[in-house]
């Protein structure tokens, strides 16, 4: 990689640049390149996931919610971000905004069995030992069938 990263001409540009950075686990560089990315398509969607994902590796959970929220408002029907933003939630111990966002991902992809861990884990830190079993179990039982 190189010492500067460049500014990305197109989106697509930057996200292969900033993909290739965090491959190489250089987030601070992808952070740039992404943000340079956003600033000029902020609708971009995966930027806003990249983004968020850069956070995270960073251990910088506000930032990933923030850019998570991102994503889900661009996207609401993606699973996957709304398992995300869950997960920020959680780390940040927002716990009532994490269940609510790992119910959403769990009804948008009811088979995903992570997602159902991380629902049992926040219903757990809520006190709600049974509903947390529950989805303990739900995710064990996916799991098996994968």
């Amino acid at each position: 990689m190189v010492n500067n990263p460049e500014p990305p001409t197109d989106k697509e540009t930057g996200h292969r640049l900033a993909l290739g950075y965090i491959y190489a686990e250089e987030y601070p560089k992808a952070r740039k390149i992404l943000r340079e990315v956003i600033r000029l398509n902020p609708t971009d969607a995966i930027a806003w996931s990249l983004l968020g994902t850069t956070h995270s590796l960073l251990e910088q959970h506000v930032e990933a919610k923030e850019a998570y929220l991102n994503v889900v408002h661009l996207k609401p029907e993606d699973a996957a971000a709304w398992l995300c933003l869950g997960l920020s939630h959680l780390l940040i111990g927002e716990y009532p905004e994490a269940k609510e966002a790992l119910t959403k991902a769990a009804a948008l992809n009811p088979e995903d069995a992570v997602t159902w861990a991380q629902l049992g884990e926040v219903y757990e830190k809520l006190g709600e030992k049974p509903k947390g079993k529950e989805c303990a179990r739900k995710a064990h039982n996916l799991s098996q069938q994968g």
